[in-house]
């Protein structure tokens, strides 16, 4: 066997492999209508397509991301004449920023990665890094993410070349602040690429115009979007709705455990880590007694020399540690997924993530830019996603989901490793293998474990998206498509697309297009189903009623600043919260018996099965006195 022909062979596997997964992706993305994260997504970018202003008028955690994307939602409903089928538009949106994001990097590596085919594997990642990338339709992490991507690539690539080009730093620096107003936590990451970039304009002595340059592309896209705010509202409403924003928004205040998390979170990371090391360790065992009893007289030859002994050495922990990577995500796959409609991708990221640093060390010809991809990616993103999980009252590990940059690094390290250290370099050593015929098992290893490695991961990854639906059903029960509305075009439960559609049609008997209307207690997807206008601080529930606050002074504070007030006011209890917040006592409820009447109450819309519970749905309409 030919190494042309082997490697022939591993690209159409690449090929093939690639081909599968953006097949599967796709028709991953009819299944599943999700009421909630989702909906939040799609209805706030609604919300601003409309009209409304992040940071000025519209108030949520994450306002910004809404700014990049709502210009596609408005070509949307301008030519589909309405929000109809939004949520697979939607899907399809993010899966199309997703493939861009994975074409960017590939074009970036080119120069250094010729083979082509293997840079998009590797790029997969970016299309099909996590299965929440299935359930919600557009995060604005994930974009912040998809942003931060290239943007950390563009760095590590300009300070790898030998001749400056400070357009990609502007480039760098328009996408890295942009990232920043998707996901304002990355603020980190903008400060530490700040204080890198002096640090290597100082150390390697070059021009500072490399900062001048980067920080330039970050005011240019700080002066587009507050200029492009501030025409269409004022300065002053910015600093307004801001100063709302940070006092009204009741996530802000939710109880974190902060620190106290650290000890734990690392300890599991080290317990993963120990897993990992564990399964890679048998499998240098079991790979060192075989090529030990099958190629003896090569490795222990009189006249190898220890030299070609350590060499022998390196390759198999090198192969070891990415057989156990492969292992290690088989068996969560087994695992796991004994317990239905579980999720794997954390378990997946997290130790793709950790065996990044260990595979370095192994690339050798571009060690360089192996650095600079390091620094630029994988250490602040990392760094990152631990001070986001210090500073939400999430778990820590929850927020892995965030590492598709990270992880993406490992496809990428392991080709360069493989190619470096399994493919002979010296002359004479060369002239042994092939005398000892050990150049198939180079080749055949050296060419097919990046595939093997990436195809396991999508394959973990694709039957996660195929075994967890987030807030439906198992995706076998999901035989129905939505006939209508927002949700239309996709796939679920028989019983929830005929519940949908009614409640789309019951919205429609009481409110019309020249409504004003509120939803209240987190319904962000009846947003999509009314013609009413918006009139809220924000589609999800800010108030977090369903966490115990009672702070509606969002809601007035939003009516003051915007001049406008709820001419129809909504309740509809599907089973996210136990009980709607107008039956108990709750602050806002003064607030609608004074000015509205009660004009519909069913407290029996439909039922319908949401988080493993059966739940009678209630819907009261109140309109304005």
């Amino acid at each position: 066997m030919k190494k042309t022909v082997i490697g022939k062979f591993s690209n159409a596997l690449a090929v093939l492999v690639i081909g599968a997964v953006l097949a599967f992706t796709i028709i991953r993305l009819f299944y599943g209508a999700e009421l909630t994260d989702e909906a939040y997504s799609a209805a706030e970018t609604y919300m601003v397509s409309e009209g409304a202003l992040p940071f000025v008028d519209n108030w949520s955690q994450m306002p910004g991301f809404t700014l990049l994307l709502a210009p596609f939602v408005k070509v949307f409903t301008v030519v589909s004449g309405g929000t109809d089928g939004i949520f697979l538009f939607f899907r399809f949106l993010a899966f199309g920023i997703n493939a861009i994001t994975a074409l960017a990097v590939t074009l970036l590596l080119r120069k250094y990665i010729k083979n082509t085919i293997i840079l998009l594997l590797c790029s997969l990642t970016y299309v099909s890094a996590s299965g929440w990338d299935y359930a919600v339709a557009f995060r604005g992490d994930h974009l912040a993410i998809d942003l931060l991507a290239v943007g950390a690539v563009v760095l590590a690539a300009e300070f790898t070349q030998e001749k400056e080009n400070v357009w990609r730093l502007f480039i760098s620096g328009v996408l890295v602040s942009l990232s920043v107003m998707c996901y304002p936590t990355l603020a980190v990451v903008y400060l530490y690429f700040i204080l890198a970039i002096v640090f290597l304009c100082v150390t390697k002595k070059t021009d500072l115009k490399n900062i001048v340059f980067f920080g330039a592309g970050s005011l240019a896209a700080a002066i587009a979007v507050v200029g492009y705010l501030a025409l269409n509202s004022g300065i002053t409403d910015i600093l307004t709705g801001i100063k709302y924003l940070l006092k009204d928004v009741t996530y802000f205040q939710l109880q974190n455990e902060g620190f106290s998390k650290v000890p734990g979170y690392f300890s599991e990371m080290v317990r993963r880590l120990f897993h990992l090391l564990t399964i890679s360790g048998g499998c240098f065992i079991i790979l060192f007694a075989a090529v030990s009893i099958f190629y003896r007289k090569t490795i222990f030859a009189a006249d190898s020399g220890d030299c070609v002994l350590k060499k022998w050495i390196g390759r198999i922990l090198l192969v070891s540690l990415i057989v156990g990577i492969c292992v290690y995500h088989l068996y969560q796959v087994y695992r796991i997924k004994a317990v239905p409609n579980t999720d794997i991708t954390v378990y997946a990221m997290t130790i793709e993530t950790i065996a990044v640093p260990l595979v370095w060390p192994f690339i050798k010809k571009e060690k360089k830019l192996s650095k600079y991809m390091m620094g630029f990616i994988w250490f602040p993103t990392y760094v990152w996603v631990v001070i986001t999980g210090i500073g939400t009252y999430t778990n820590m590990m929850r927020r892995h989901d965030l590492l598709k940059s990270a992880v993406y690094l490992l496809g990428i390290f392991v080709f360069l490793a493989v190619k470096d250290c399994l493919f002979a370099e010296k002359p004479e050593e060369k002239e042994l293998i092939k005398k000892k015929n050990v150049i198939v098992l180079y080749n055949i290893f050296g060419h097919l474990l990046p595939v093997i490695l990436i195809a396991v991961i999508m394959f973990s990854y694709l039957f996660n998206a195929y075994t967890h639906v987030y807030r439906d059903e198992p995706i076998l029960m999901l035989d129905t498509v939505v006939a209508e509305g927002p949700y239309k075009g996709m796939r679920t439960t028989e019983e929830r697309a005929e519940c949908l559609i009614k409640l789309d049609r019951i919205l429609d008997e009481y409110i019309d297009g020249d409504d004003y209307v509120l939803f209240m207690d987190n319904a962000p997807f009846l947003y999509l189903m009314s013609e009413g206008r918006i009139c809220a601080p924000s589609t999800w529930d800010m108030t977090l009623f369903s966490y115990g606050f009672d702070q509606p002074d969002i809601y007035y504070d939003y009516f003051a600043v915007t001049g406008m007030e709820p001419s129809k006011i909504v309740y509809f209890n599907y089973g996210y919260a136990e009980i709607m917040s107008i039956d108990v006592e709750y602050g806002f409820n003064d607030y609608v018996r004074d000015h509205y009447n009660l004009i519909h109450e069913n407290r029996n819309v439909f039922e319908w099965n949401y988080l493993d519970a059966d739940v009678k749905c209630e819907m009261l309409v109140f309109e304005r006195k």
